[in-house]
């Protein structure tokens, strides 16, 4: 089972264990929601400034962090996640919008993960490797340069 609050934290039970088997520590104020996306090891948990944490419950780690681009304090009091559109939807003042696995830029994105990333600073370009592609990229530009 898992709670979430007031605490900044994420907390982890079993309810055949009488104390806590894990804390989350990631997130910078309070949290109004947690769900685990049904048949993926992946739980997305939210808080009210709009800050978004993608974790993997295999070994309970944060793989991604995102947030809203509206800077207004307690702008959330919770999410929805809508499986069937791979949508999530904040609710607070406004409902906000996020749409996950598609891709805005598939030139840029690779189908697989990133392995290793090493930045190059003299000529401002990092490499990307992932199973498939090597990609040298501008810094400045934010762009595949090849």
């Amino acid at each position: 089972m898992i709670s979430v609050g007031f605490d900044f934290d994420v907390f982890v039970w079993n309810p055949y264990v009488a104390n806590l088997i894990l804390r989350l520590h990631d997130h910078g104020c309070s949290l109004c929601g947690v769900e685990i996306i049904p048949h993926t090891p992946i739980m997305i948990t939210a808080d009210i400034e709009g800050s978004f944490k993608i974790w993997d419950i295999r070994n309970f780690s944060c793989v991604q962090t995102f947030r809203t681009e509206e800077k207004k304090v307690s702008s959330f009091c919770g999410f929805v996640a809508i499986h069937s559109n791979k949508r999530l939807v904040g609710v607070g003042r406004k409902l906000t919008f996020f749409d996950y696995e598609k891709i805005e830029q598939p030139k840029l994105t690779d189908e697989m993960p990133i392995v290793t990333a090493l930045y190059n600073p003299t000529t401002f370009t990092f490499i990307t490797v992932s199973n498939k592609f090597v990609k040298i990229w501008d810094a400045a530009k934010g762009e595949v340069s090849r």
